[in-house]
């Protein structure tokens, strides 16, 4: 087959390489592309020591879709944005000549909007996301007038817009707080209701909805084996496939508030039936430490947060790290006790998870790094770093612009390459209005490549409460924001893919000044009126061709043509190459 042609595919399940070989075929190549923004290369003409403005917008892709997150210094000159996404460049005093610098785009952000959520739902309080399925949770919802019973609103990406998808809601017991904690993966949605009481008060409990043919349907409530009377068995959920685990942190194992995890397999005790497999509890936790307060899976790990661990002081924290299959078959067997390399009282290092692979990311919200109060961090640390299985640190991120009280870390999430953290208390839109940060592992470094913001961020808002990322996409929590009502709560969508051009700047006299500089590096500036003769204008140590030569790209460039204009590119051309041969030639015939 030759050319190009449409093609169907309808692939039932699989996702992923499972898609990529059921489309194989030896008779032809199929080509996979995300949409995402292209930038086109820009080029403009700048008077000399006067700003211009460049639309660098107006031919990139999709048009009216993307905005401008980030430029290069130009070598000659400033550049900055306005709000209208336009780039302004003021070139350097005195210089001419042309000048560049890069300019790069990316997709705006996509509010997630639910008309039924109104003032006081927390909207925005848990956020999820996996491939096209988001996950926002609103614990405080009144779904059906019931108080505080909490809903989950559940979005599909469409190209690049968003559509919401359904309502989920639990068993409508008022004050559950069903949607405190969500997570997504495949067709299965996990959500925790942290005060549901079906085994005491404030017990807790965890929902599973599947996708059974388009429709999210309720097909497991989890409580733990043991769950008694206030340990909030869900303040945390995360699922990965075929396992979920969830976070009971003020139960009391291991002393008043030392807090659990229980994990969960698919078809354990019957098909689909999601079935307790292990309570998990760490070595060195007790009274007190809040292990479950975080959770996180990917594949055969489980991580599990206690924020308020006393081993490095009080409340300094720990993370522990589980294995699939360690001590037994399908055992999770604790590896690794984690403390952070510079722990002390206060910092709360385990307040947030997220795992993939063999790297763990760890939000510090209260660190003091530098010695700025509450500061906050992110960890980012290596199974193998410094020695077989260590957990060894290999990053400590920072916000670029962070400040006291910010509490960098009160929410992380990673996938691959990509870090986004949560800063719920900067003051980027107002005091406490909050920011979203995106670190990048580049050259096997982690830097800090973007914020994560919106216009629509204000004071009191505490955007990045939550915050979630899959691939190229991320969502960001807003659980105080006050549209439509006050703390109804808000969410955006983020794709993250970004497109990079460069901007082509020539600065050139101003075509009413009859000031021409005549040769680059020339020691004086020389009037000259653009009907006047050219006069003998080489440097002392040039020949006469190159003075010649020289010459006469400027006289061109710079004065003959501002003197006539013809409907004729190709006479233009011509006219101004005589002008410029005969003007020069009779300034240089009386001198050479």
């Amino acid at each position: 087959m030759t050319g190009f042609s449409n093609i169907d595919f309808e692939i039932a399940g699989g996702t992923g390489d499972d898609i990529r070989d059921a489309l194989e075929s030896d008779d032809y190549e199929l080509l996979f592309h995300k949409l995402g923004p292209t930038a086109v290369p820009d080029s403009v003409v700048a008077i000399q020591d006067t700003a211009v403005f460049v639309p660098v917008l107006d031919n990139d892709l999709p048009s009216g879709d993307v905005e401008v997150i980030g430029f290069s210094d130009p070598a000659n000159g400033n550049a900055t944005v306005n709000a209208n996404g336009q780039i302004e460049y003021t070139p350097t005093s005195g210089f001419l000549g042309t000048d560049a610098f890069d300019y790069t785009i990316a997709l705006k952000s996509t509010e997630l909007t639910n008309a039924e959520i109104t003032g006081g739902d927390r909207y925005g309080y848990s956020v999820d996301v996996d491939g096209d399925l988001a996950v926002v949770g609103a614990y405080l919802d009144d779904p059906n007038d019931v108080t505080n019973a909490g809903s989950v609103s559940l979005y599909r990406r469409d190209g690049i817009s968003w559509q919401f998808l359904t309502l989920l809601t639990g068993d409508a017991i008022p004050q559950s707080q069903f949607g405190w904690s969500v997570a997504v993966s495949g067709d299965t949605v996990v959500v925790g209701a942290q005060r549901d009481s079906d085994n005491g008060f404030h017990s807790g409990a965890a929902y599973v909805f599947q996708d059974v043919d388009g429709e999210w349907t309720q097909v497991r409530k989890l409580a733990g084996s043991d769950t008694v009377n206030r340990d909030l068995f869900g303040r945390s959920v995360d699922i990965d496939r075929d396992t979920i685990v969830v976070g009971a942190s003020t139960a009391d194992p291991l002393g008043a508030s030392s807090g659990a995890a229980n994990v969960y397999n698919r078809d354990e005790g019957g098909q689909d039936n999601w079935g307790q497999i292990k309570k998990l509890t760490g070595s060195t936790q007790g009274a007190g430490d809040r292990f479950g307060q975080s959770v996180a899976i990917d594949n055969a790990t489980i991580v599990v947060g206690a924020f308020r661990n006393d081993d490095q002081g009080i409340d300094s924290g720990a993370v522990y790290v589980f294995k699939r299959n360690r001590f037994g078959a399908e055992n999770w067997g604790e590896l690794k006790v984690i403390t952070a390399s510079d722990a002390s009282a206060g910092d709360r290092f385990g307040a947030s998870v997220a795992v993939d692979g063999t790297t763990v990311v760890v939000g510090s919200p209260q660190d003091d790094t530098g010695g700025v109060n509450q500061l906050g961090s992110v960890y980012v640390l290596s199974q193998n770093e410094g020695g077989s299985n260590n957990w060894g640190q290999v990053a400590k991120l920072l916000a670029t612009d962070g400040n006291a009280g910010d509490r960098l870390g009160l929410s992380v999430a990673f996938d691959g390459s990509r870090i986004v953290a949560g800063s719920p208390l900067a003051d980027g839109g107002g005091d406490a209005s909050g920011r979203g940060y995106l670190f990048e592992l580049t050259n096997g470094s982690w830097t800090q490549t973007r914020v994560l913001g919106s216009s629509e961020v204000t004071t009191a808002d505490q955007y990045g409460i939550a915050v979630a990322v899959d691939g190229d996409v991320a969502v960001i929590g807003s659980w105080l924001d006050n549209r439509p009502s006050n703390n109804s709560g808000g969410a955006y969508a983020f794709d993250l893919q970004t497109d990079t051009a460069t901007v082509t700047v020539t600065v050139t006299v101003n075509p009413g000044s009859s000031e021409l500089p005549l040769i680059e590096d020339s020691p004086a500036m020389m009037n000259i009126a653009s009907e006047a003769a050219l006069p003998n204008v080489m440097h002392e140590n040039q020949d006469a061709d190159q003075a010649v030569w020289q010459a006469r790209v400027w006289a061109r460039d710079r004065v003959f043509a501002q003197s006539m204009e013809t409907d004729d590119e190709n006479e233009d051309e011509r006219y101004l190459d005589d002008i410029a041969d005969d003007r020069l030639g009779h300034a240089f015939s009386a001198s050479l």
